[in-house]
């Protein structure tokens, strides 16, 4: 969207809400923001530099946390839906978004609640003051909503957006392999 960096790209459910704007609610966001953004680190960890018992009792913790965590945002999306999905692309300051053309930005303090991963009802909450329009050639309106988050919450969301960075060149990497080998 942005042009070339290490960001998450993709199209992921997105509700834009007000907020008071409050450090106590800030504070609020980060607490929940820390613990979603542990969870997924953890969840993502490959574990590998334990050796073979630590990872087997590792896994096998994992796969009942995985477990725990699916039955609960399952019940959690049962009784309220997830929102729209929206092409997204997530930096460490900022998020992209590609809106309806009819969507008008508010003039409140704002929030982004960005649900990263599909099995989670839990969304990552980006407190910001407003959207800035970013003017394209395309025909869909794209905003650029940047936000703030508390040191700890920012180093984990850098580690996060790192991650899926590195996996996404090691996917085009091997997917370039499996082409050239195709060829051969």
């Amino acid at each position: 969207m942005d042009g070339p960096g290490v960001a998450i790209t993709a199209k992921l459910p997105v509700a834009i809400r007000s907020w008071s704007g409050q450090e106590e609610e800030f504070a609020d966001f980060m607490g929940d923001n820390r613990v979603l953004l542990r969870a997924l680190l953890i969840w993502e960890e490959e574990g590998g530099n334990a050796d073979e018992d630590e990872r087997s009792a590792l896994t096998h913790l994992q796969i009942k946390t995985d477990l725990l965590l699916t039955l609960l945002s399952a019940g959690i999306r049962a009784q309220e839906p997830l929102p729209a999905a929206h092409p997204c692309e997530l930096r460490g300051d900022s998020l992209q978004i590609t809106l309806d053309d009819d969507w008008q930005p508010l003039d409140f303090p704002l929030q982004a609640a960005i649900y990263l991963h599909p099995r989670l009802a839990m969304p990552l909450r980006l407190p910001g003051a407003g959207f800035e329009q970013v003017l394209t050639d395309s025909v869909q309106r794209l905003w650029r909503f940047p936000f703030r988050l508390s040191p700890g919450v920012q180093e984990m969301l850098d580690r996060l957006i790192f991650r899926h960075h590195r996996r996404e060149v090691a996917r085009l990497r091997e997917s370039m392999m499996d082409h050239k080998t195709r060829k051969e």
